[in-house]
């Protein structure tokens, strides 16, 4: 079927230092504060970001119900090279769908670009619907990370200011 396998890539602008982001994408508790479209909220993060290192959560929407997400870390170049192999589980353990997530970080003008290259593979018929949309998906998600390392840097000049 044509529509089986997908790829994209997505470039994205963020006002926040390299390391910020990178740690955003790799440390669980940061993972939990953004990872998925508007919306959606994980729970149950683990991340080992080194390469082999297993990656899980689970994602939900507003219906509540939740989607497994696991995979392993095959690069971690710090702070400017991530690439990992993800994929959504149905409750009988097997894929529903795999993607191949590159990320590629470079500072430019006191900020990071976020280049996102993905290649995405779907098993059954219910996973159709989720590769169909899993670029707009990713362009959402990358701005509520956006969002979060604004919050974030927020909080981190109110703790210094508070602890002044």
């Amino acid at each position: 079927m044509p529509d089986e396998e997908r790829v994209f890539e997505i470039t994205k602008r963020v006002d926040a230092p390299i390391d910020d982001v990178f740690r955003s994408l790799t440390e669980a508790d940061r993972l939990e504060g953004w990872w998925g479209p508007e919306g959606f909220t994980v729970t149950d993060v683990t991340s080992d970001a080194r390469p082999g290192g297993e990656f899980r959560l689970v994602m939900s929407g507003a219906d509540g119900a939740g989607q497994l997400v696991e995979g392993t870390y095959e690069e971690v170049s710090k702070p400017s090279r991530l690439a990992e192999q993800i994929s959504a589980i149905a409750p009988d353990g097997s894929p529903l769908l795999t993607a191949a997530l590159t990320f590629g970080l470079q500072e430019v003008d006191g900020g990071t670009e976020i280049r996102l290259s993905a290649h995405g593979t779907a098993f059954t018929s219910h996973a159709h619907g989720m590769l169909a949309g899993m670029q707009e998906g990713w362009t959402s998600s990358l701005v509520c990370l956006e969002r979060f390392l604004e919050k974030s840097r927020g909080s981190t000049l109110k703790a210094r200011h508070d602890s002044a």
